[in-house]
């Protein structure tokens, strides 16, 4: 493509949304469809933002959400025109929808998107966290905690959620200092594994999940991947909604 790209999501019928943006001194942003397997995009949307950093598919609707670090740009249904929210104070970076429609974002600290109505709400936890890439899955929130060094540990916390309350109510260790992993990429919990991707290292590794530890693979070597996620071939899944 050419462009830099973070972030990725992918919906029910497994197409895969990519957020991407030309590196140049005229920044444009563009968000590029594939399907399932495929190499070319079945649909180009913009955004008419500047760096657009993730997105997310609300599994209740189909609606598409892309993260700019200002705010959010959602649209109907993956297509058209979309409606812009701002996040205040900190913005958005990493985002992902729960089952019931709400739309969560992330940039340090994370906010909510309740589903039907138009402003963003912070959300608070028991504990200290500096959340980078997060993600629904098995009932909780789960957010990788950020920081811009490669550490002997990367954490994975799983909170559930109530309202705009979160309690941490597990923590997954990854070991990462044979990988050089800095956690300032994108992870992704599939089948009882998690997959890591950052900016410091060449490698998407594979860790078990929820055990953690050492990676047992590494899925692709040589190259430095930002986004990761995992796309079921249509007939394994439920379709878009």
């Amino acid at each position: 493509m050419g462009e830099a790209t973070q972030g990725e999501c992918v919906d029910g019928s497994g197409d895969v949304f990519v957020p991407a943006w030309t590196p140049e001194q005229s920044v444009q942003s563009y968000i590029y469809e594939f399907a399932h397997g495929g190499t070319k995009p079945i649909q180009i949307l913009t955004d008419g933002t500047v760096l657009n950093t993730s997105c997310a598919i609300d599994p209740t609707t189909g609606d598409l959400a892309v993260t700019y670090f200002r705010g959010v740009a959602i649209f109907p249904n993956a297509q058209g025109t979309p409606t812009f929210y701002s996040v205040p104070n900190y913005g958005a970076q990493w985002s992902a929808y729960d089952p019931d429609g709400d739309l969560f974002v992330s940039n340090g600290k994370v906010a909510v998107l309740p589903k039907g109505e138009n402003q963003f709400a912070s959300v608070t936890f028991n504990e200290s966290v500096d959340a980078a890439s997060i993600q629904w899955n098995d009932g909780y929130l789960t957010m990788v905690g950020y920081h811009g060094n490669p550490a002997k540990y990367e954490p994975v916390y799983r909170a559930q959620l109530s309202g705009t309350n979160g309690i941490i109510v597990g923590t997954t260790n990854l070991k990462t200092r044979k990988w050089a992993y800095d956690g300032n990429g994108q992870v992704w919990i599939q089948d009882k594994k998690i997959m890591g991707a950052g900016t410091h290292h060449l490698n998407l590794n594979v860790w078990r999940y929820p055990q953690g530890g050492n990676a047992t693979k590494i899925a692709v070597k040589h190259f430095t991947p930002w986004g990761v996620v995992v796309s079921h071939a249509p007939s394994h899944s439920r379709g878009r909604q």
